[in-house]
């Protein structure tokens, strides 16, 4: 195959459908092909639902999305194939395992089509990669490179937060009277489609709550974040508890670079597996991520425990999600049998309390 990464492209399109932590995992692919062909116009076609996150990501050109989940029918895949002819790109890079994938490039017109080595048209594309998912997924898409002519190399997203954020960050802090790194940021939820999907990766609310209650009884500062889909985990939480040192930013944070800015200045970070976890590790922010029937090892990077505390109970039937089962089970095993000492002994690993406060009173009013 020829080497590509010697060529010169002009117009180049990517696509990569599926939810925002999928395209925070595939920043790595549009960093080196944005280093790699520094004047390119990039563009990405992604899904509705993450097209807020890639207009932000100032390697990108130009974002289009497309409900490939609800539009399947002949006459919306015309509308997309008319948006990839109109892109007339020279280089076109899918990270689907669809059989649709190679003849759908082949019809972009693009001379050059990237995909996986997968399906019975896959002879239609001229750069073929070998399709490997018992690898962290960063690694995966990464791979798409390779018979590019890219070199290997430790792959982790990094996500650089405008100067913009990062300032609305310091003044809201300011506001609550929380100094950076003093306080744990706590996200208890995860997307409505994963719900709808019964694909429940979430902790159950009472342990949330009592990791809560064993943070503030600590002397810790706790800031609840979350966002539209978050709202009954959010209420519930702070009707089950109400103290001066736990504060809110559900409804203040508009989009997941404010988010992320409350996560990166933040002493650590508590989320299941989710977008908000995908994040924390491309801000490399200190992170202690819960897992329950998804596999750390392919959403994780390996070798960064300084960074990133994975919480997880063993039992014999994890991972199944996505490996043994297309939903999760109605016992959840993996994720009840966690208990609340294991993610505070975790946090206290990435953030350790070096002068505990004595235990303040619970329950009372802010």
């Amino acid at each position: 195959m020829e080497n590509l990464s010697e060529r010169f492209f002009q117009r180049i399109l990517l696509i990569n459908f599926g939810g925002i932590g999928d395209e925070i995992l595939f920043f790595p692919v549009i960093e080196a092909l944005r280093y790699q062909y520094p004047n390119a116009r990039i563009a990405v076609v992604v899904e509705p639902r993450c097209r807020n996150l890639m207009e932000h990501n100032y390697l990108i050109d130009q974002v289009y999305s497309f409900d490939i989940k609800h539009n399947k029918a002949p006459g919306d895949l015309l509308e997309l194939m008319t948006t990839l002819r109109a892109e007339a790109p020279e280089l076109i890079i899918s990270s689907g395992s669809s059989s649709l994938v190679a003849p759908l490039l082949f019809l972009s017109g693009a001379p050059y089509r990237v995909g996986y080595d997968s399906g019975k048209l896959r002879f239609l594309l001229t750069h073929r990669a070998p399709l490997n998912n018992n690898q962290y997924a960063a690694e995966m898409y990464y791979d798409l490179l390779r018979p590019m002519g890219f070199p290997s190399r430790a792959v982790v997203p990094r996500m650089p937060l405008p100067s913009v954020v990062k300032n609305w960050a310091e003044r809201w802090l300011r506001r609550q009277q929380l100094p950076r790194e003093a306080y744990v940021l706590i996200h208890p939820g995860v997307s409505l489609m994963s719900k709808e999907k019964k694909l429940i990766k979430s902790w159950p609310r009472e342990r949330w709550a009592e990791l809560i209650e064993r943070l503030l009884a600590a002397g810790r500062h706790v800031v609840l974040a979350g966002g539209p889909d978050d709202a009954e985990e959010i209420s519930d939480l702070q009707q089950r508890i109400q103290h001066p040192r736990m504060v809110s930013a559900y409804g203040e944070t508009r989009d997941l670079y404010q988010l992320g800015a409350l996560m990166q200045t933040a002493a650590v970070s508590v989320c299941v597996d989710s977008a908000p976890m995908h994040l924390g590790v491309a801000l490399d922010a200190r992170l202690v991520a819960i897992f329950g029937p998804t596999d750390e090892n392919k959403l994780v990077p390996a070798g960064q425990t300084d960074r990133i505390q994975v919480v997880q109970h063993p039992v014999s039937c994890r991972p199944c999600l996505w490996a043994t089962r297309q939903t999760t089970c109605d016992t959840l095993d993996c994720l009840n049998g966690i208990r609340t000492e294991a993610v505070y002994e975790a946090i206290q690993q990435l953030a350790p309390l070096h002068k505990p406060s004595p235990p303040a009173p619970l329950g009372s009013a802010c």
